[in-house]
């Protein structure tokens, strides 16, 4: 009987010694827009952990009427189920998967020893608000995805569809007014200053109003679409190498 007890003790102190990341893809997004970082993480020895935000099954229907409750619980229940095994949990977020991740820490719901985003949807382009009138309109059409197919869940989306995402945007701005301590942690972000959704500038500007203990890095992606930044091949090879370094840290 003893025996069985210094087991089962050995292997939950073994067990609490491994580290785990969260993964969370963006809007219109499928996993495999977080490939490449999965690799990378299991390749350092992390258990990885992807969440599939829900709607992001090819079904257009789905996602416009989802909340952004909806998704908040996507992570908040991956992170709930794995952090009593782990003593180290990463966040690595893209886009959407990156405002979700910011808004539970503002709320406190969750702790991560290290938060990774990519382009986090936390400031918009000017010109993106424009998708807002004309979800106010009667006419229905839809927009075509400029995410390439092989990461994207559906190849148009109804104006419609981002609302979820321009209702999240709104609540993370109007917690951080009050709650900045919060996100007062080593977070890495990184980003092309020329996204065409994300504004690095205006990204600047939230950390330097709050002191945030942010870091900021630039690097210019060679792809078409430059939002899409979490694949090997959307940097050249001096950069990723640069990117590696920093989330190794």
């Amino acid at each position: 009987m003893k025996i069985i007890i210094l087991f089962i003790l050995t292997f939950n102190i073994f067990a609490m010694s491994k580290k785990a990341v969260i993964l969370v893809h963006g809007l219109n997004n499928t996993k495999a827009v977080m490939k490449d970082l999965t690799q990378f993480y299991k390749g350092k020895g992390y258990d990885t952990f992807n969440v599939e935000l829900k709607g992001h099954h090819a079904d257009i229907e789905k996602i416009k009427n989802l909340t952004k409750e909806d998704w908040k619980e996507d992570v908040l229940s991956m992170y709930k189920k794995i952090e009593p095994k782990y003593k180290e949990i990463t966040y690595v977020g893209y886009s959407l998967g990156g405002l979700i991740g910011g808004t539970l820490l503002l709320d406190n719901k969750v702790k991560f020893k290290r938060v990774n985003l990519f382009a986090p949807a936390f400031k918009v382009n000017w010109y993106v608000n424009f998708v807002k009138f004309f979800m106010k309109t009667p006419i229905a059409f839809s927009l075509t995805s400029k995410t390439p197919k092989s990461y994207r869940s559906n190849k148009r989306l109804t104006p419609l569809a981002y609302n979820t995402l321009f209702n999240l945007i709104d609540e993370f701005n109007e917690k951080i007014k009050t709650k900045s301590k919060n996100l007062n942690i080593p977070l890495n972000i990184y980003m092309d200053p020329k996204d065409e959704l994300v504004s690095f500038s205006k990204l600047q500007v939230l950390k330097n109003e709050y002191k945030l203990k942010w870091n900021l890095y630039s690097f210019k992606s060679v792809e078409a679409y430059r939002h899409v930044n979490t694949t090997n091949k959307a940097y050249s090879k001096k950069d990723l190498i640069k990117i590696r370094s920093l989330l190794s840290e």
